[in-house]
């Protein structure tokens, strides 16, 4: 069998409890827009984690509302904190017992369930969560997804953050901090209840940015950070959430469901979502999330 998984922490996590029980040979990282748009084929050897179902697989695991289907295939989809969470459950095994502080973990991670000095000064698993947020080219991050899946195995949190390949990411991830919080301040716009931070133009730059502004203005209800669109020619994409310290926010607002009408591969959860859209529709599109957040408020 071959796992086919997101390439983020959640998959990361999702490969190692379906690997305890399938006869797993192989493991691939993916994202949603290679599954939806790229013409990736399936089959019945495939399992699929954390991401959208693809036609013609064996078993499916996921958890976002975006991607909810009603078909017949073997696995489990749940609306969860993890993809991680739903394969826990759906196994029960007493083989899994081992990795159950882990999914704990992972629930945590998924729904950035993070304070202010977590975002700023990350330790112990937050820091290892940001070290696969880092894109430093699909080659060298796919093999440390899966050192990190032999590592998660069989070492401490404390073990793992003193690997070789692990203390070269935290560098950049600390040297990330610095930087980035002294230019979010002048990329950022700041509108009643939201901020919009437009870097296109300005180079790759880290996911941690939408971390750092949720840090940077926590009396913000909405966070958007806008960039150079990569997966189709002059587009941008839009990275949209709740402000991760707002964690008792009131609002009906569902991101995943707003990313879905305005942008070509939109889609996630409630309160993080992201989307492409061509540069043609760009001031239309950022003008409807304006409109949509002065609504819910």
């Amino acid at each position: 069998m071959t796992i086919i998984t997101h390439k983020d922490f959640d998959g990361i996590m999702s490969a190692i409890l379906v690997s305890e029980m399938e006869n797993v040979k192989d493991i691939i990282f993916s994202s949603p827009f290679e599954i939806t748009e790229s013409g990736m084929i399936g089959t019945k050897k495939d399992i699929v984690c954390d991401l959208p179902y693809l036609k013609g697989i064996g078993m499916w695991f996921d958890h976002h509302a975006s991607n909810k289907k009603t078909i017949e295939v073997k696995g489990s989809f749940k609306i969860e904190k993890s993809c991680a969470r739903v394969i826990f459950d759906y196994y029960k095994s007493p083989e899994l017992d081992k990795y159950k502080h882990l999914v704990d973990v992972t629930d945590k991670l998924d729904t950035a369930d993070f304070n202010k000095d977590d975002l700023l000064n990350p330790q112990d698993f937050v820091l290892l969560f940001q070290t696969t947020e880092l894109s430093l080219g699909k080659d060298e991050d796919n093999e440390y997804y899966l050192n990190l899946i032999e590592y998660l195995k069989t070492k401490s949190i404390d073990e793992i953050l003193n690997l070789p390949d692990v203390k070269e990411r935290i560098e950049v991830i600390q040297e990330n901090i610095q930087v980035l919080s002294k230019l979010i301040p002048e990329w950022a716009s700041i509108e009643e209840n939201y901020v919009i931070i437009d870097v296109r133009g300005k180079g790759k730059l880290p996911k941690i940015i939408k971390f750092l502004t949720s840090a940077l203005y926590p009396e913000m209800s909405y966070v958007v950070c806008i960039f150079d669109g990569k997966k189709y020619p002059d587009s941008s994409h839009v990275n949209m959430g709740y402000n991760v310290l707002q964690k008792d926010m009131n609002s009906n607002l569902d991101m995943g469901q707003l990313a879905s009408t305005i942008g070509k591969t939109g889609g996630g959860h409630k309160c993080v979502a992201g989307c492409d859209f061509p540069n043609e529709l760009f001031d239309e599109n950022i003008k409807k999330l304006k409109a949509v957040f002065k609504e819910y408020g």
